[in-house]
């Protein structure tokens, strides 16, 4: 989705987002090793986690996301510059030669829900367990569904704004959802309207199709590609999930299957 004009408006609408940074900076300072940061897009996370000191190693598909993070990190001092390496990888595959396998992994912010298939959730794990270290930590960040909220918001417009600090101009998104559920999957139409500080505005429409994975199903995921899910979190401050409430978003952790 986030390609051409669209990998500019992404900082426009999720510069702002910093609830999680603390808690992945946090996980990151505690490991003295490369982290696999996948799907880093723009860099909103990755730039945060390499001023903290951390090395990391970014994979994204999107050229264009790439390209926007490379124009940002020429703004960073040499040490922050020295923390990052970028890599164009699709994480389905990972045929990248790193050269070491990694105590921690991440994917955060959705990233697992652009796996619509479910060949490309087991793929996209399998190749991950294949570079994780034994004692590793994995890391998977992304919406709970929530099934009474969307068959209420089925097919009905809502917008989101942000009042972008990059870009100095708000970014507004009107989208509609129309849900699958025998195939658990969401598509989403949206109309992206850029206003500048003089009230002018440019409009960009886009589609895109997401998947929605339940807490379970992603056990079972992590368990069919040598995973084992270790911990829930229902909040970046370290909330456990009880199977009972419905958060808005989960936290997974998961560690690799060890031979007995």
């Amino acid at each position: 989705m986030y390609t051409g004009v669209f990998a500019r408006l992404y900082d426009g609408l999720f510069d702002n987002f910093v609830e999680d940074i603390d808690f992945y900076v946090n996980l990151g300072k505690k490991v003295n090793a490369s982290i696999l940061e996948l799907g880093c897009g723009t860099g909103r996370l990755t730039l945060p986690l390499a001023r903290a000191g951390c090395r990391v190693i970014a994979i994204d598909r999107q050229q264009d996301m790439l390209n926007i993070l490379r124009e940002k990190l020429k703004k960073e001092t040499q040490e922050v510059r020295e923390n990052v390496q970028i890599i164009k990888e699709d994480f389905r595959k990972l045929k990248y030669p790193f050269g070491c396998k990694f105590k921690l992994i991440l994917l955060p912010f959705n990233l697992f829900l652009n796996l619509v298939a479910q060949k490309d959730q087991l793929s996209a794990l399998k190749n991950i367990r294949k570079h994780i270290d034994d004692k590793g930590l994995l890391v998977i960040d992304l919406n709970l569904p929530n099934v009474e909220k969307m068959i209420k918001e089925d097919g009905k417009m809502k917008f989101f704004y942000n009042t972008s600090k990059i870009h100095r101009k708000t970014i507004i998104e009107y989208y509609c959802t129309k849900y699958n559920f025998p195939n658990q999957t969401e598509k989403v139409s949206s109309i992206m309207e850029e206003v500048g500080s003089d009230g002018t505005a440019k409009k960009f429409l886009t589609k895109d199709t997401l998947c929605f994975v339940f807490p379970k199903e992603m056990k079972l995921l992590l368990e069919l590609t040598n995973f084992n899910l270790t911990d829930i979190w229902c909040s970046y401050k370290g909330d456990k999930f009880d199977y009972k409430s419905n958060p808005d978003f989960l936290i997974y952790f998961a560690r690799p299957k060890t031979k007995t």
